[in-house]
């Protein structure tokens, strides 16, 4: 590590020195894309994706996405048993980490059928063996704009929150909202967004076709996933991308005996020359004052970051 005193200099208050080196901060955490999935890959749903079937009729298939290309469709039959969970989803092969920062972006497509048709996005704990609870967000979009709510998932189907028992009834709805006319055979487009506030607990939010949510303060569990499905139509999803916040990056530079540190002073005084004292973790101070070398706990130090 080099050291000077005539160029720019990154200036430090070195309080006790008690550790065993300089440590600098990086910027604030960041978000940072952990999934992008655009089907582009092959003629089969890819190896970056689970289809998760809920109902024995459940299958995925690639079709035609957005654009032209390719995307990724479900056809889910009917509800997984009679609880309203998802007759099947496509699930991305990352492990999300609620205690961040995580918005996910796709487009979807609902293609047309007789029946008012869904998309669903599942959001949590998505495991799907038997006797393992689900502890979710359920977000649906149907062409029925009343039926546009946010479910809470956990023992196997759609809760009440704070209470145990499964329920279908308006009561399991944690939140509604409406979209403008959503058609069939028309490409949207999708945003949610969930931002903790403390650990796990925090506020699921989305956008889509000039609608939004943003559901009250809940706890998912630490990890978790993402799925994408249907109730019991058929959905095309394409575009998936999934960004997190990433831990910020730090820095840390270790002064030794060899390094010849330069600074100054806070106050008028002259210019001192510094040095580590690692035995004492102390600075040395060398210099014009009361007394030749003397050492100081709280200095002002300039450092050349390498």
């Amino acid at each position: 590590m080099k050291t000077t005193r005539n160029r720019t200099m990154t200036a430090l208050t070195l309080v006790g020195l008690a550790m065993a080196g300089l440590v600098f901060p990086g910027a604030a955490a960041q978000a940072a894309l952990i999934f992008g999935e655009d089907f582009e890959s092959s003629g089969s749903i890819p190896a970056s994706m689970t289809f998760v079937q809920g109902d024995a009729g459940a299958s995925a298939a690639i079709t035609t996405g957005n654009g032209g290309g390719n995307g990724g469709r479900v056809i889910a039959n009917s509800p997984s048993g009679t609880s309203n969970m998802p007759g099947g989803y496509l699930e991305p092969n990352v492990s999300l980490d609620f205690t961040r920062q995580i918005d996910i972006t796709f487009d979807f497509n609902l293609p047309n059928e007789a029946t008012a048709d869904d998309m669903m996005v599942i959001l949590g704990d998505l495991t799907t063996a038997s006797g393992t609870p689900f502890s979710s967000f359920h977000v649906f979009v149907t062409e029925a704009l009343a039926n546009n709510d946010v479910f809470e998932a956990n023992g196997g189907g759609r809760v009440n929150p704070g209470t145990s028992v499964n329920s279908t009834s308006a009561a399991a709805v944690i939140d509604s909202w409406a979209t403008t006319a959503v058609s069939d055979d028309t490409w949207y487009s999708m945003s949610l967004n969930w931002t903790p506030t403390s650990g796990s607990t925090g506020v699921l939010s989305g956008a889509t076709t000039g609608g939004s949510f943003a559901t009250a303060s809940y706890t998912l569990p630490a990890t978790g996933t993402v799925g994408f499905g249907s109730l019991n139509d058929r959905v095309i999803v394409d575009n998936i991308n999934i960004s997190s916040a990433t831990p910020p990056t730090i820095t840390t530079a270790t002064p030794d005996s060899q390094d010849s540190i330069v600074g100054q002073r806070q106050s008028n005084a002259p210019a001192l020359g510094y040095y580590p004292d690692a035995a004492n973790n102390v600075v040395g101070i060398s210099g014009s004052s009361a007394s030749s070398t003397r050492q100081d706990r709280n200095v002002v130090l300039g450092f050349e970051l390498p």
